[in-house]
């Protein structure tokens, strides 16, 4: 979204005052702090920063396509070693001794 607002399933995608398709899913990323969704339309609008408008509690709120992926994960399969210090009553992580567990 390129306004404030989240597009939820069922609301209408439109461009030039044209309804062109439908939301199937929307929220809101914490982690980009924007908020994002999926929507059918048809194929001529689906390069990448092809603006359009999604119309939420009738008003029309601006969107636009993005490249996927969207979002990197920066420290991908990197883990802290967790202990817990005796008497202390907490947990801390400790960066100088991180593992790195690879998935398969």
């Amino acid at each position: 979204m390129v306004e404030r607002g989240i597009a939820r399933a069922g609301y209408k995608v439109f461009t030039d005052g044209r309804e062109i398709g439908e939301v199937t899913s929307g929220t809101f990323v914490p982690t980009l702090n924007k908020a994002v969704g999926l929507a059918f339309v048809p194929a001529i609008y689906t390069d990448p920063e092809t603006e359009m408008d999604i119309r939420i509690r009738d008003r029309d709120v601006k969107a636009k396509v993005v490249k996927l992926p969207f979002y990197k994960r920066e420290d991908k399969h990197i883990f802290y070693n967790v202990f817990y210090l005796k008497g202390a009553g907490h947990v801390q992580t400790n960066p100088t001794d991180r593992e790195i567990f690879k998935r398969t």
